[in-house]
């Protein structure tokens, strides 16, 4: 995931990638979970494979500020790096 500036109420997809192999992605299991400054969360939003060595996770951020995602995948490839979420009025 990249450190993007995300439209509140707007669904936003975030792609994750892997730097191992998988001999088939449809078997990964991806999700994120968002917290937002305010310590509201959004947890375990699934993701899925795109067939392209990609992994979509959709989310429509439902209030502005600045929160966290983190992606946690089965099996567990790689670190799951966390990015800086920025939701921005709707407008």
């Amino acid at each position: 995931m990249r450190d993007a500036p995300v439209a509140r109420f707007r669904p936003h997809a975030f792609e994750l990638t892997s730097g191992s192999d998988h001999a088939n992605p449809f078997l990964v299991r991806v999700s994120a979970s968002f917290v937002h400054e305010s310590g509201a969360t959004v947890a375990d939003v699934p993701g899925f494979s795109d067939g392209a060595g990609r992994w979509i996770v959709r989310l429509a951020p439902p209030a502005e500020g600045s929160g966290l995602a983190v992606s946690l995948s089965n099996p567990l490839s790689e670190p799951a790096a966390p990015c800086v979420v920025a939701v921005k009025p709707t407008g």
